[in-house]
């Protein structure tokens, strides 16, 4: 399903598009980010609670934010929140997504962007802090961009500035406000069939640190403002709630989980992948072999290799009083619809998807329930009664979006080189 996923120098593009995150950049030829792609190692553990204290604490004192975040896996397929730009600030909605590390803005001059509200065009001749970086121009190709061919790719082409950004740190405190580099969208592919998640949000937040000095996060802890943390809890709405969850900046807030916190050591900075060693159906193996998964917040469902998905299947299938499970599409899953119900979706076992740790740590598990198998209100459903399987097919990675990652309160703790999950307390998460 689409994905917004994040952007590298051209030159750093050939080395990773066999392992990570598919993506291409050329911005004024940027140096290629220090040290990828090399892993970071096997080691996964549960963080004790004494180290949940000290890092809860740490983030304590005026040095973390938190602020609501908008939307749901459907049918915008995004996760978004404000943020501000320029001087005068003036609030701008981003895509928050752990897949990339470009800021982008749609600018005031651009083709193909979506302008109707909350989108607003970034204007740098109306801000007094702006600075036109020249020699450095955006382009930007991504894939997962388009629903029925994941493959596809989709482009974004502008200029960068630097500004004033402001994150706002909540209930009348001040704010954050660091320099950031930002991509102004002066062209984009048009809007359909292609970038389906902009026809909701024109902007995109990358969390993931680089050295383009376009990662917002990484500003801030690089100028010692916040620790080099962000976590964030994103659901699918109570009783008809339209709040997506929270994003804190510098912290964890140990009130969004609902359980206890584990950690697995992430294996490569860019695109906080993780090691996946096992893959089970209702509790049955299904074979794979170790590899990198990338952990994608842009990305609205689950994502894997055909070989994968094939397994997935055959397992689930094996179970004949399955409604449609027989007739799911081998070749395009997720684009298999029926009017199946919520008693027969709940029949379905979970999947699981296994993390396991070095040295004798405990594995973390993360499960796709049942009713995440299922999902309403696929841009796939050609009728309101219709529910599609929530697997699709990516034969160039494994990509764990949305509807697995808002049932966990997430923390990405750069600054210590793993990621945490917590079972999410789903109604602190949407006050």
């Amino acid at each position: 399903m689409p994905s917004v996923l994040s952007v590298l120098s051209v030159s750093a593009a050939l080395m990773a598009a066999a392992q990570a995150d598919f993506r291409y950049e050329k911005a004024g030829e940027p140096p290629m980010p220090t040290g990828y792609p090399m892993p970071l190692g096997r080691q996964q553990t549960n963080l004790p609670s004494s180290a949940l204290r000290t890092l809860i604490a740490k983030s304590k004192g005026g040095k973390q934010s938190e602020n609501p975040v908008n939307g749901s896996v459907w049918p915008a397929a995004v996760y978004w929140t404000f943020i501000e730009y320029g001087t005068p600030a003036k609030s701008y909605p981003v895509i928050i997504d752990s897949g990339s590390s470009t800021l982008v803005l749609p600018a005031a001059s651009c083709n193909g962007c979506t302008t109707t509200p909350p989108n607003v065009p970034y204007d740098p001749s109306k801000s007094s802090t702006s600075k036109l970086l020249n020699g450095q121009e955006l382009y930007n190709s991504y894939k997962t961009c388009v629903p029925e061919n994941p493959e596809e790719v989709c482009t974004i082409e502008g200029k960068y500035y630097q500004d004033k950004v402001t994150i706002p740190q909540g209930s009348g405190s001040a704010s954050f406000v660091v320099d950031a580099n930002c991509g102004a969208i002066d062209y984009q592919t048009p809007k359909a069939p292609a970038f389906y998640q902009f026809k909701f949000v024109n902007g995109i937040m990358g969390m993931v640190p680089d050295n383009s000095g376009s990662c917002v996060f990484q500003q801030l802890y690089e100028a010692k403002t916040i620790p080099a943390v962000w976590s964030i809890c994103m659901t699918s709405g109570l009783n008809g709630n339209p709040r997506g969850g929270k994003i804190t900046m510098g912290g964890v807030d140990p009130k969004l989980a609902s359980g206890e916190f584990k950690y697995a050591q992430m294996f490569n900075e860019f695109g906080y992948q993780q090691q996946i060693s096992g893959l089970k159906v209702n509790g049955v193996d299904v074979s794979i072999n170790k590899q990198l998964l990338v952990l994608d917040s842009g990305t609205n469902n689950v994502l894997l290799p055909s070989q994968l998905v094939n397994g997935i299947l055959t397992q689930l299938c094996s179970d004949s009083s399955l409604k449609y499970c027989s007739q799911i599409s081998r070749q395009s899953p997720s684009s298999s619809c029926f009017p199946i119900t919520d008693e027969e979706i709940a029949k379905y076992p979970a999947t699981d998807f296994v993390l396991t740790g070095a040295d004798g740590a405990a594995d973390v598990t993360l499960t796709v329930q049942p009713q995440d198998l299922w999902l309403k209100g696929s841009p796939f459903a050609k009728e309101s009664t219709q529910s599609c399987f929530g697997i699709g097919i990516f034969d160039e990675t494994i990509i764990l979006g949305d509807t697995l990652m808002q049932h966990y309160y997430q923390v990405y703790d750069f600054g210590n080189k793993r990621m945490g999950w917590a079972p999410v307390n789903k109604t602190q998460c949407e006050m």
